[in-house]
């Protein structure tokens, strides 16, 4: 009797033995990769770094690389500091030699000692790999990575990228100011003079990172495959919402003579900075780090390959091509019984859909199983839930396919509208493209499971900052956004709502623009997602509908009389956003048990009073740019008007927030609503 079961396993053995024979290194799995971030290094990520000889934690936001006697003092002599992540990654495939491409980005600081910048300073810091966590270095030019054998060779293999602040002539150092390149020697491959930003071409003292005393974001990337290695840098910090250069001050191929994977000896490493002064001091200070390894192969049936003796060769090419011909007629019995066994399923799955009249489209986006999202999100465990609402919950998985995280969206069975929400969710978000929506990677729909699979967004939601972080109520917070954050991300929601209005074929009406509904990337880039209550319609008419939906505070007062979601209904919202992005605050936030405090009425009266900085969030201590501030208090009132025809095209919002044109002052006083 014909079993499922039996040929599905005779015919997976059968595809290995022909892949084995044809090309045994195509099979190629991919390990799970290294990624965190750390915005900051509070006491909340103590037992998640290694600190490591004079390196101290500051103020519960720094780490401090090297020693100080008193605060930014001028520090002890001849001093190490290594700050590392706790655990080793794996960086190197252990048979074939392959190195995993990585990408790290981080912001620090480098002060003089005493605050004097008319002092020599030195040596700098180094982003490295170590083989230890006690390994140690000489101090002064080698950055403390490298140590010396009683020959005075060196005792161990290193890559580094060095930050150096002193000019050291025999390692052949361009100037007291750049950035290098080292494999196992602190004469770096290649180097970049930083005097060469100010013009000081064949200057080598500039002391640009002393002199400068401000924040410096680097992103280094390098591709294991093409041995490719890019550095950038940039004046101020990923916090402030700095943005990657769009040319590498370095681009160099480590190519097979100085390769990377010659220096990475061991297959796991630590990764993190090591830190030096010598004779001179400084301090050098790390305030944010991410980093994140992919690409690396894992051991796979290859070595069975390997394992076949040429002795016998002949006879195992016999039993493949036996297997090959045996195995083509199985696989076309299991075409035609999986072709009738999906149109069966795909009958039972989509009935719903079909009478709906819906065309998904879903073209070009993969369909998981249930059991590849268990697998994913660790069967769905609390340890990986991000966040969850009256849809549902929204996990963090990792695609072992792919080495990709994701978020797993599950809509609930107990949502009365859970199949009509995962229709038009999916609908409308299978055909979008836009950097500031949250792009979908997949779907699925098995029996009663309703799931869908977008782009993981590390900095979770926008509430998450504005209202509910650890300390959100204290000025000195480091989790509070910076202004330059804010505008960036109420600038970039502003771009996708003006494209889901005005620039897509059709118009779609979001219904549910809100914080929470505003998703953080790993640079704090803004990207509008959830569109279960989106609704497809012509640019000249309203959604069609009738029940009222969306969330309390966000809502436009016409909805409550007319049920009609319009382009007008998603700006009141918008302009809801505006101001709680400004101010700090919720739409409506309890004052104590007895009385409730809306902003928009409190944004209007101090508006009224002409003191409308009032509002704006304290945990700012006024470091803003006041005609920005002013131009999102006044589009948040502008979007708010009660009269629908008065408020702003999202194209006006946009060109507002982006300085093409000059947003108008709102009323002096608030507007009366009116009748509907």
């Amino acid at each position: 009797m014909f079993s499922l079961k039996g040929f599905l396993q005779y015919c997976i053995v059968t595809r290995l033995l022909v892949i084995l024979f044809v090309n045994p290194s195509s099979f190629v799995l991919h390990a799970q990769p290294s990624s965190f971030t750390f915005v900051n290094f509070n006491s909340s990520y103590r037992d998640q770094i290694i600190l490591l000889d004079d390196a101290v934690q500051w103020e519960s936001k720094y780490i401090l690389l090297d020693s100080v006697s008193t605060a930014f003092g001028e520090g002890r002599e001849y001093s190490c500091g290594k700050l590392l992540y706790k655990e080793k990654v794996q960086m190197l495939h252990p048979s074939t030699g392959a190195v995993a491409s990585f990408k790290t980005s981080f912001t620090f600081t480098i002060f003089p000692p005493f605050g004097d910048s008319s002092r020599v300073a030195g040596d700098g810091f180094a982003f490295t790999f170590m083989e230890d966590n006690h390994t140690e270095g000489a101090s002064g030019g080698s950055m403390c990575v490298i140590s010396y054998g009683p020959q005075g060779q060196i005792a161990n293999t290193f890559f580094a990228v060095e930050f150096d602040t002193f000019a050291n002539y025999w390692y052949d150092d361009p100037s007291d100011s750049h950035i290098g390149v080292n494999v196992n020697s602190f004469t770096s491959l290649t180097t970049y003079n930083l005097c060469n930003l100010i013009g000081n071409h064949t200057d080598k003292s500039c002391r640009y990172f002393i002199n400068a005393n401000t924040k410096f974001t680097a992103w280094i990337e390098y591709d294991g495959t093409t041995e490719w290695l890019d550095i950038w840098v940039a004046n101020g910090s990923i916090s402030s919402g700095i943005v990657k250069p769009k040319k590498p001050v370095i681009h160099c191929n480590l190519n097979q003579s100085n390769s990377l994977f010659k220096a990475l000896s061991h297959e796991y490493m630590y990764v993190g900075f090591s830190g030096s002064v010598g004779l001179y001091t400084e301090i050098n200070q790390i305030e944010s780090w991410s980093f994140a390894t992919s690409g690396l192969p894992l051991p796979s049936y290859i070595a069975l390959s390997e394992s076949i003796s040429k002795s016998n060769y002949l006879k195992n090419l016999v039993a493949i091509i036996v297997a090959i011909c045996v195995g083509g007629v199985a696989i076309f019995l299991l075409v035609v019984k999986c072709f009738a066994l999906y149109h069966q399923r795909q009958h039972r799955n989509w009935n719903l859909m079909m009478d709906n009249g819906s065309d998904l489209g879903y073209i070009g986006f993969q369909r998981f199983t249930y059991k590849e999202l268990c697998i994913a999100t660790k069967d769905f465990s609390e340890a990986q839930l991000l966040g969850s609402g009256g849809y549902g919950s929204v996990y963090k998985g990792f695609l072992q396919e792919t080495g990709s995280l994701v978020a797993v969206k599950r809509i609930t069975r107990e949502s009365r509208k859970g199949e009509s929400d995962f229709i038009a969710e999916l609908s409308v978000i299978s055909q979008i493209r836009h950097r500031n929506l949250v792009q979908l990677q997949g779907w699925c729909q098995e029996k009663e499971n309703l799931l869908l699979v977008y782009e993981y967004m590390s900095n979770n939601s926008l509430d998450k900052w504005l209202f509910e972080t650890p300390g959100s109520l204290d000025v000195q917070s480091p989790h509070v956004l910076r202004w330059e954050v804010r505008y960036n991300i109420v600038t970039g929601v502003a771009a996708a709502v003006h494209y889901l209005h005005e620039e897509w074929e059709q118009c779609i009406i979001h219904r549910d623009i809100k914080a929470s509904n505003v998703l953080l990337d790993a640079q704090f880039q803004a990207h509008l997602g959830d569109f279960g209550l989106a609704r497809f319609t012509d640019h000249d008419k309203s959604a069609r509908t009738t029940m009222l939906a969306g969330t309390l505070g966000y809502l436009a007062p016409e909805l409550q009389h007319t049920g009609k979601a319009t382009k007008s209904t998603d700006v009141y919202s918008f302009g809801i956003l505006a101001l709680e992005i400004a101010c700090g605050r919720c739409a409506l936030s309890e004052i104590d048990s007895q009385s409730q405090l809306v902003l928009l009425d409190y944004v209007w009266r101090e508006h009224k009073n002409k003191s409308i900085f009032n509002v704006v969030d304290p945990r700012l201590e006024m470091n803003f740019v006041e005609d920005q501030m002013l131009c999102v208090l006044h589009v948040g009132l502008l979007c708010c008007h009660p009269v629908p025809l008065v408020r702003p095209s999202m194209r006006l919002v946009y060109q507002y927030l982006k300085g093409d044109k000059s947003v108008p002052s709102p009323p002096e006083f608030e507007p009366m609503a009116v009748s509907y």
